[in-house]
This record gives C-alpha cells, sequence and structure tokens, in this order.
C-alpha cells in the first residue's frame, strides 16, 4: 500500500502533505509592476476619499443642520467607493472613474472639475489598469 494513501486512510492525520501546498510567494509569482500599478491607483482612491471625508466632516461641524445630509452621503459614496477599489479594484475604479466623470460634469470651471474630477478618475485607471494586467498573475 502507498504510504501517502495510507496517511489519508488515518483519521489522525488527515491533513495533505504540505509538500503539495503552494507558498504564498508562488502563488503571487509574476511581474509586480501589475500589483504596483493596481496599489498606486487605490492609494490615489483611497486619499481622494480620505479628503473628502476629512472636508466633509469639517463643514458639517462648522455648519451644523442640513450639511450633515449632504456631507454625509458625499462621505457614505467616497469612502465606499474606496472600499470597493480595496476589495474589488476592477468594479470599484469604475465607481471611481464615475464620480470622476460626474464631478467634472457637476462643478462648472475648469480648474475646480479638474481639482475635484482628475484624482479618482486617473486613480479608478490606475486601479482597473493594473487589476486587469496582473489578473494571469496569481
Amino acid at each position: 500500500m502507498n504510504t501517502a494513501a495510507a496517511n489519508f486512510d488515518n483519521a489522525s492525520d488527515a491533513s495533505p502533505p504540505r509538500d503539495r501546498v503552494p507558498s504564498a510567494a508562488a502563488r503571487r509569482s509574476g511581474p509586480i509592476w501589475p500589483r504596483a500599478v493596481r496599489w498606486s491607483g487605490t492609494a490615489v482612491v483611497c486619499a481622494w476619499a480620505a479628503f473628502w471625508t476629512w472636508f466633509c466632516f469639517n463643514v458639517a461641524m462648522s455648519e451644523g443642520g442640513q450639511s450633515w445630509l449632504y456631507g454625509g452621503g458625499v462621505i457614505l459614496v467616497s469612502l465606499g467607493i474606496a472600499a470597493a477599489t480595496v476589495r474589488w479594484p476592477r468594479i470599484g475604479g469604475a465607481l471611481a472613474v464615475g464620480a470622476g466623470v460626474f464631478s467634472f460634469w457637476f462643478f462648472p470651471g475648469a480648474d475646480a472639475a479638474l481639482l475635484m474630477a482628475c484624482p479618482p478618475i486617473i486613480g479608478g485607471m490606475l486601479a482597473a489598469a493594473g487589476a486587469w494586467m496582473g489578473r494571469g498573475c496569481g
């Protein structure tokens, strides 16, 4: 009888041999640049969400009243997009690009639109592109 098969027949040793389980380094093999692109885009989106959380919280604290309704909505949306970008970079990247396009449309004037629209657009594109480039690498 094969000794490996005998090990599986024994109830006290039901785990597979350790040499068949790939290590974390083996699972993450492949080029590092797709992960670097993905995480740099994710960092940009998270920094964008952190800024809007800080800004809307401070505005709501100083004005009070109904500003909590609008500020809270922006906080929830931006943190939700950042969380989606961390967990699902393709979906979160698409949501971030959509938020950037909405910001570009909503805010008049080129300087305000570019300041508010470029970070989520660039970060979302980088996160989604990095996830698509590295989809077969681990």
